[in-house]
């Protein structure tokens, strides 16, 4: 919220749409909403991409809609699906089990690469 203090504009991105959902299942709480509804006082503005960062499709939509601002000045890329899952019979498991599958190692390498 800093940069947008400084009247930067921000474009992030997210799964979570609304604070109901971010509730749901034991969630961490965030949200998109909850992020423009924060920002909404600044004098930056505050661009929101709902995005699930392991649908490719899904990712390149979000990276041509911020080329189509023709600016942006920094990235910043946090797309991971968590430890939440990944406990199995009480153990840390990294990357061998139901949760990790294929979802671990590749969510964040594709997502970043998209230029």
């Amino acid at each position: 919220m800093r940069i947008i203090a400084e009247a930067a504009t921000v474009h992030v991105t997210g799964r979570t749409r609304s604070e109901a959902e971010a509730s749901l299942g034991g969630k961490r709480a965030g949200s998109l909403e909850g992020l423009a509804l924060e920002a909404a006082a600044l004098p930056g503005r505050l661009v929101v991409h709902h995005c699930d960062h392991s649908n490719d499709a899904e990712t390149e939509r979000v990276a041509e809609e911020i080329r189509a601002a023709n600016r942006l000045d920094i990235l910043v890329n946090n797309a991971w699906p968590g430890y939440e899952n990944m406990i199995e019979d009480g153990d840390f498991t990294w990357p061998r089990n139901s949760f990790a599958g294929d979802g671990v190692p590749f969510v964040r390498i594709p997502s970043a690469l998209i230029q």
